[in-house]
């Protein structure tokens, strides 16, 4: 499926300032790209995100425990249909709070749905990578 320069253009704009607020540790701004009935999975067993303000809650508490954060996504896939578009990308994201630093790398996929003005995230996957196969699921 063919995604046009202006609608690439536009989800890599998107995926970009989401990745810049998140490492500001800006909640409004990560929320301004967050659309209304937003729903997710996170990357821990009980990362079940039913809502909007569900996210915000997680994003806040996340904020309050990192220290500085950075985000690196490589892989990006962008495809879409109309006014809905979809994402796969790899990401190292990595914290640092006073002497201790973690680095983690994530699989991360997305839904996002445009409202003619501008794409918006309407769900979201993160995932860590297995530490072995698991046969019979795509391993």
């Amino acid at each position: 499926m063919t995604v046009s320069i202006q609608t690439r253009d536009q989800i890599e704009a998107v995926v970009r300032a989401l990745i810049d607020a998140y490492a500001k540790q800006d909640v409004a701004g990560v929320m301004a790209l967050i659309g209304d009935g937003f729903a997710g999975y996170g990357a821990g067993s009980d990362a079940v995100i039913a809502s909007r303000e569900e996210f915000r809650g997680r994003l806040e508490q996340t904020f309050r425990e990192s220290g500085a954060i950075a985000v690196a996504v490589s892989g990006l896939q962008i495809h879409a249909v109309g006014t809905v578009a979809w994402i796969a990308a790899r990401a190292e994201i990595e914290t640092a709070a006073g002497s201790r630093r973690e680095r983690v790398a994530v699989r991360l996929t997305a839904v996002l749905e445009g409202t003619g003005h501008a794409w918006r995230f309407v769900q979201s996957h993160v995932s860590l990578p297995a530490p072995a196969p698991l046969h019979g699921l795509f391993g």
